[in-house]
């Protein structure tokens, strides 16, 4: 496994990609004027605060290239590092909203040291010339061995703790049922590995991802700017119910990113086959993973569309994996980002990854 320096030479292209978070913030600036003009007392989102990170970026050994950054510990911390993986579509705000409403800064003041993950489904990914797997297992082969490189390398550790939101901690899933051994810890936030039969309308989107290039992008950052400010919210908000509308704004306009279609393909045979499961659905990670002694924490709400409470059954019963149960009242993003997720959530999460 290969694992390059930090990168200060702009790859070709980098001027047009430049230009799009400038239009962008453009965007933005004219749909946060209209929205204040109708809403005098309240913001459309919330300001970008963004903890101080280190670039680290991480070459993989199938040439993509991972911006990997760091929060730079604590002079004297010397607690273990800790890895933050998003859910699917979401860039790093959902773990790091706002001073108030971050996990990143919480496991940071704790003493930690925090690494926020990008794999090769993130926008700032840079991809190869040549034709590359998309996928979670992509992810889980090739994405975190090179990360996990990349921190040893630099802090010497040779296991880290994992904390994944959605496809983050199911990435940290596959990883391990495929008999990867660097991870010391899971904490699985709305990770289900058990899907309920799939709709019809879900099918057609997983035929269409399969005719479409791997690495090609479904611009949802795009379609949730202009949706923010009404239907987007409207529509967010069964996911985040527990939440308030100005952090739901904010996680649409600020955190919703652009999606790989290769992820798309493998999402959708996972409701065909109703489990967690390998690109050609051959490989039941589930199955695999109940030799798996790694300690994990689970944290799962009833109120959750996506992650039902009996969507991780198949994961429990092992006395060291347990689970935080959240009532009906939280949903899919509520653990992030509700007004009290820092104490019903946060708080047992540094208790747990302390232990």
């Amino acid at each position: 496994m290969s694992c390059g320096n930090p990168l200060t030479k702009p790859p070709a292209g980098t001027s047009l990609r430049s230009a799009r978070p400038i239009a962008r913030r453009l965007a933005r600036g004219a749909l946060a004027s209209a929205w204040a003009l109708r809403h005098p007392r309240e913001p459309l989102a919330r300001k970008l605060e963004p903890s101080r990170t280190e670039p680290r970026w991480t070459l993989t050994d199938d040439g993509w290239d991972l911006p990997l950054r760091r929060i730079p510990p604590r002079p004297g911390a010397t607690g273990e590092p800790i890895v933050l993986a998003a859910e699917l579509g979401q860039g790093l705000h959902t773990l790091d909203l706002a001073p108030d409403r971050s996990l990143a800064r919480m496991l940071h003041r704790a003493g930690f040291d925090v690494w926020l993950f990008q794999h090769r489904g993130t926008p700032d990914a840079r991809p190869p010339a040549h034709e590359a797997a998309c996928d979670l297992d992509a992810v889980a082969v090739h994405d975190i061995p090179a990360t996990l490189d990349r921190i040893r390398g630099i802090t010497g550790a040779h296991r880290v703790l994992w904390l994944g939101h959605g496809l983050g901690a199911q990435a940290a899933l596959a990883y391990l049922a495929r008999g990867g051994d660097r991870i010391s810890a899971l904490v699985g936030i709305a990770c289900p590995v058990r899907f309920a039969r799939t709709t019809t309308r879900a099918r057609v989107v997983g035929r269409v991802a399969e005719w479409l290039p791997a690495r090609w992008r479904v611009p949802l950052g795009t379609v949730a700017d202009v949706l923010a400010p009404g239907p987007g919210d409207r529509l967010f908000r069964p996911l985040a119910s527990e939440s308030s509308g100005l952090d739901r704004r904010s996680i649409l306009l600020h955190g919703t990113q652009a999606v790989r279609c290769g992820f798309i393909r493998q999402a959708a045979r996972w409701f065909e086959h109703g489990h967690l499961s390998d690109r050609t659905g051959t490989i039941d990670y589930t199955v695999a993973l109940q030799a798996c002694t790694v300690p994990m924490l689970f944290v799962t709400a009833a109120g959750d569309p996506m992650c039902p409470p009996d969507a991780i059954g198949p994961l429990l019963g092992p006395p060291e994996r347990v689970r935080l149960h959240l009532d009906a009242r939280w949903s899919h993003f509520d653990p992030l980002v509700a007004d009290a997720a820092s104490t019903r959530v946060f708080v047992p999460i540094r208790q747990w990854v302390d232990a």
